[in-house]
């Protein structure tokens, strides 16, 4: 707190009170009549307030005068006795000094962004980040079945969220699909579960387009996409053995998001599906 001074003028206080009195003869003077004193009258208390006087300056004689509410100074001699503002002076013993208001807390650091299904759906590749020929084909989502390797028929639990692109490039005889999938703090326990791909779907049966198939499922070799990554081949055959193509599935992790491309081929190439997983890792890890 802001220390605050009075400053004080000198005052003096004069009351004066009239009277008179006679002179007493003596016993070798001759008694005269002197002049009947005036009756005595107390007359009121004068205040007077004396400006305290400055460097040199006399003191003269008190003249009487009324009260004044405000002192004028007249000559330069006169000094104004109006208050001032004065700076605080420092704290005498045993006070203690001011203390400063504490500093505001710091901010706390907010949470890591968490993406939503917008989010997931904003990151997801168009036509035109995939290889030449490749056109949107919403129908081709959901055109088959694989009921029998839950891993793939279902999302692994904790994701928050999932969205899905289907593309195809009908002259390669290709077809691709993308999920991304939100996991957060589950994205390892994610990961592991597609990683057993390969010895829990090893054999199962499904259908595409309404014809029974059986699936073979084994690890690809791929460079490493992402944090971490798992990529596993299918081999779609009839149930006599006949192999008609292959699905190759890459799914690779980029902090609490998962991301997985499916590429169905008549060649049997892996190059493609593995550069389009490095395209969609690197779309998702410039948005969060």
């Amino acid at each position: 707190m802001a220390s605050r001074r009075s400053r004080l003028g000198a005052c003096l206080f004069v009351c004066a009170v009239l009277g008179g009195c006679a002179r007493m003869p003596t016993i070798t003077e001759t008694p005269t009549v002197s002049t009947p004193p005036p009756t005595s009258t107390t007359a009121p208390p004068i205040v007077v307030t004396i400006p305290a006087p400055g460097a040199g300056e006399a003191t003269g004689a008190l003249q009487p005068t009324p009260t004044p509410t405000t002192p004028t100074p007249t000559t330069a001699n006169h000094r104004a006795t109006t208050t001032r503002p004065m700076a605080a002076s420092p704290p005498g013993p045993g006070i203690a000094p001011p203390v400063p208001p504490p500093a505001p807390a710091p901010t706390t650091a907010p949470l890591s962004f968490v993406p939503g299904e917008t989010d997931l759906r904003a990151a997801l590749l168009t036509p035109a980040e995939l290889p030449a020929g490749f056109a949107d084909a919403p129908g081709a989502i959901g055109f088959g079945s694989l009921a029998d390797c839950p891993i793939l028929a279902d999302d692994p639990p904790g994701a928050t969220a999932s969205v899905t692109a289907a593309f195809v490039d009908e002259a390669a005889g290709l077809t691709m699909t993308e999920t991304l999938l939100q996991f957060n703090e589950h994205t390892a326990g994610a990961m592991a579960t597609f990683a057993t791909l390969p010895t829990a779907c090893a054999r199962f049966d499904g259908s595409l387009l309404g014809i029974d198939l059986v699936f073979t499922t084994a690890a690809l070799s791929a460079a490493t996409v992402g944090d971490r990554s798992v990529a596993v081949r299918m081999t779609i055959a009839t149930p006599d053995g006949t192999v008609l193509f292959w699905q190759d599935v890459l799914v690779a992790a980029h902090g609490g998001t998962v991301i997985m491309v499916s590429m169905v081929n008549l060649t049997g190439d892996p190059a493609t599906i593995e550069a389009v997983a490095r395209r969609a890792v690197d779309k998702v890890s410039a948005r969060w």
